[in-house]
């Protein structure tokens, strides 16, 4: 498996858009062991039936899993417990997150947050609703001790959601490339002209046309 070392600044907010677990694990397992050794606190949101394994690839990559959960530097939690209960608004969840990077900072040097977006799915959440919710992260990470990295499957998100994430993130990695210039990125236009664009109409060939401008 090719590992994908990313050299992310502070205040960092990309978005992996990936094909398969390999591909992910690529990027977070660097990126988290990184974090641990540098004093950080790492969170990964996982979907429920891929816990189990990245517990086994942690622990494979040489970071001790029992050891890391127990001090408190390493938490990994399912999308629910990540977006709560009720039904999904942005403006809370950022306030929720702010809190908790306030809360984390206290104990660790910095924070890395990683993990797949199944927390948009289950119940689903509107593609315009994320679309606003990863444009104001952005806000919520911007000058913080925080390196944070979305993930989204290419096969199982539809084009319209895939597009949004690529207007809302200023650096993207995608098929092993971390592209640091993303020309589809709008993240601060669609927060001054809210509700307006925070949805897409994206189809297929308009997401492969903006994958193609990210590659060019």
């Amino acid at each position: 498996m090719a590992i994908l070392d990313l050299e992310l600044e502070r205040g960092s907010h990309i978005v992996q858009i990936y094909e398969g677990f390999s591909e992910q694990k690529q990027v977070i397992l660097p990126f988290f062991r990184e974090g641990l050794r540098n004093g950080e606190h790492c969170l990964l949101v996982a979907n429920s039936a891929s816990y189990d394994d990245w517990c086994l690839e942690f622990q494979a990559y040489g970071i001790d899993v029992s050891r890391e959960v127990e001090s408190g530097a390493l938490k990994m939690v399912t999308g629910p417990q990540f977006r709560g209960a009720g039904k999904f608004n942005s403006v809370i969840q950022a306030r929720e997150t702010f809190g908790m990077i306030q809360d984390e900072l206290q104990a660790f040097r910095g924070i890395r947050i990683a993990g797949d977006a199944d927390w948009g799915l289950h119940p689903v959440v509107s593609a315009g609703d994320v679309c606003h919710w990863e444009a104001t992260a952005n806000l919520v990470f911007e000058g913080e001790q925080v390196r944070a990295i979305c993930q989204y499957d290419r096969e199982r998100y539809s084009s319209e959601m895939i597009h949004g994430v690529l207007r809302t993130h200023r650096s993207v990695v995608y098929r092993g490339h971390h592209y640091r210039c993303n020309p589809t990125f709008e993240g601060a236009r669609i927060l001054e002209n809210e509700p307006y664009l925070n949805g897409s109409s994206a189809d297929d060939r308009t997401l492969e046309e903006a994958l193609g401008r990210l590659t060019s």
